[in-house]
């Protein structure tokens, strides 16, 4: 449905009317109207600033911007190498060592997917296939 979303408010997050043609949409709730580039307070003699390609060299070359995107990086690979340490299991295969994911819940008899070697999820022991 193009013509239904939700209001961008935390507080609020109900189904608000989107007018695409205006670029705008309208809380059902709460009567908040927002643009549905930034989803701020709607400005409709203003440009939205989410897509001025005019400013993007400036927007790149801010200090403050370029510290975000190093710390969100950094956050990024904190959380990636979480993940593997505490969601993953490598093959008990000597050979193969891949890192798998369980991803469903149920029997705990996984099959790699590159040597197809069958193992316990929680002792990591060799199973028939």
């Amino acid at each position: 449905m193009d013509d239904m979303g939700w209001c961008p408010l935390p507080t609020c997050n109900q189904i608000a009317h989107i007018e695409r043609d205006q670029n705008l949409g309208k809380c059902t709730f709460c009567d908040f109207t927002f643009c549905l580039d930034c989803k701020e307070r709607i400005h409709p003699f203003k440009r939205c600033l989410v897509n001025r390609i005019d400013l993007m060299d400036d927007y790149l070359n801010n200090e403050s911007i370029k510290l975000m995107i190093k710390n969100n990086q950094a956050s990024e690979d904190l959380l990636s190498k979480l993940y593997m340490k505490h969601c993953t299991k490598s093959c008990p295969n000597p050979k193969c060592g891949v890192p798998i994911t369980k991803v469903e819940s149920g029997c705990t008899q996984i099959q790699c997917t590159k040597c197809f070697n069958y193992f316990c999820w929680c002792c990591n022991a060799p199973a028939k296939g």
